[in-house]
């Protein structure tokens, strides 16, 4: 019998409950699926700019593509101004381009882009950062 195609939108507990006032703070299948591409994003990167070569591996190749593409894309559209957001920016592209990698694979069955509290979650600290922390 196949399984329920439905089954991917659901959040589920892993581990222990745990409760801060009246919110909810366990660690669940979503969390866990953001800690797998954020190790992944680490290891890819890292090991990309470890060994420097002229002649790239593809490791080293994938991470220098992956900036330079963000950098070109950051000065094409918001020019020299946006330099200095190109960290927060360039992690928050990753971030999106693994989990949404990692959601095509059949094995993870979770999809970061089903949920909307996901996306009002970032845009909310995308907002406060850029008016309340940044000036």
């Amino acid at each position: 019998m196949a399984a329920n195609p439905m089954n991917q939108f659901n959040v589920y507990r892993i581990g222990p409950e745990l409760k801060l006032g009246n919110f909810d703070i366990s660690f669940t299948n979503a969390s866990l699926f953001m800690v797998i591409s954020t190790i992944a994003i680490l290891i890819v990167l890292n090991l990309g700019a470890k060994k420097k070569s002229l002649i790239p591996d593809k490791l080293q190749l994938l991470a220098e593509l992956s900036y330079s593409f963000v950098s070109k894309m950051i000065s094409d559209t918001a020019g020299t101004k946006a330099k200095p957001y190109f960290s927060f920016i360039f992690s928050l592209f990753m971030f999106v381009l693994f989990c949404n990698m990692f959601g095509m694979i059949p094995l993870f069955i979770y999809s970061y882009k089903s949920h909307n509290c996901y996306f009002c979650t970032c845009s909310f600290y995308i907002y406060w950062s850029y008016n309340y922390w940044i000036y």
